[in-house]
């Protein structure tokens, strides 16, 4: 991962998670299977967003999943 305020000028840095994590706990099912014999997958609405800092002092966060 690369920080986007170092990258946008051109700086090197490492990138650590920092101490908060964010999800949404929406229920859901994963799939099933239909009539055929096929399972359908259910896409999962559920979101987690990570917070990072890099060695520079920048902070910024990362979302995945949900739609």
């Amino acid at each position: 991962m690369i920080c986007p305020q170092c990258e946008k000028t051109g700086q090197k840095s490492t990138v650590t998670p920092d101490a908060y994590t964010v999800s949404t706990l929406l229920s859901w099912s994963p799939g099933h299977y239909d009539q055929q014999g096929n399972y359908v997958e259910h896409a999962n609405p559920n979101r987690v967003t990570q917070g990072f800092r890099c060695s520079n002092g920048h902070r910024f966060s990362a979302t995945q999943g949900g739609k």
